[in-house]
């Protein structure tokens, strides 16, 4: 099947601006001599604004916010200014002395370490840890997300090779349950609030490529991606 096939489909046209955005957005992927695939997903779409969970966020920002405050009480940043200052000077030092033994490595040694301790010690470590717990929370306790479901699959190439029939049933509906490893594009088939998640992958040769999962937004009128995070590399 070819693109222009494809572009008048019905199911193509339905976001056919979103479509023809992401596709000449990632020419590399659609330029593909082998071709390319097109996967168009269905999202189930829930309210979720009554999760429970919701209604202790504002104490977790507040524990959170504690938790920066207690960092900054620490004045790391005269810590951390005096520890490379102490580093450099122990170094410059250590290449200073031109008959190098083995006392003078393990004293080296000591002091780093020393320094390291002081720089970064058990407390500002609690802390760190225990704010990246608690961030994290705010992730963890977001309600489920329904999988998102492939209800149409195609390949595309520079000529028609297959039905259009019989491209639409193959192994389908599936769950979209991780990025599929492929070169080509996985499309929303509805958009809702001008928003959308999009997921790419590009291999130009063998065992090799790169996915990614992308939040796609139209302002102005036109569609950009707002965010992107890799989902797949080989």
């Amino acid at each position: 099947m070819t693109l222009e096939e494809l572009r008048a489909t019905t199911i193509y046209k339905k976001n056919a601006v979103l479509n023809d955005t992401v596709i000449d957005t990632y020419k590399a992927i659609s330029g593909d001599k082998e071709g390319f695939n097109i996967y168009f997903y269905k999202q189930e779409q829930l309210d979720y604004s009554s999760h429970e969970e919701f209604k202790f966020y504002t104490h977790k920002l507040e524990r959170i916010n504690k938790s920066i405050e207690e960092f900054k009480s620490l004045s790391i940043d005269k810590k951390l200014s005096k520890g490379i200052k102490n580093l450099t000077d122990k170094t410059e030092a250590l290449f200073r002395n031109k008959e190098l033994k083995a006392y003078d490595l393990k004293a080296y040694r000591r002091k780093v370490s020393q320094i390291q301790n002081s720089m970064c010690n058990t407390k500002i470590l609690d802390i760190i840890n225990g704010l990246k717990i608690e961030i994290n929370d705010l992730n963890i306790n977001l309600p489920k997300i329904p999988t998102p479901v492939v209800t149409h699959k195609f390949y595309v190439s520079k000529k028609s090779n297959k039905p259009v029939g019989q491209i639409l049933t193959e192994d389908l509906p599936v769950e979209l349950k991780r990025a599929p490893i492929m070169n080509g594009y996985v499309l929303p088939l509805e958009v809702y609030k001008k928003k959308c998640v999009v997921w790419t992958g590009h291999k130009p040769a063998p065992l090799m490529g790169s996915g990614f999962q992308e939040l796609w937004e139209q302002r102005d009128n036109k569609w950009q991606c707002i965010d992107s995070s890799g989902t797949w590399v080989s």
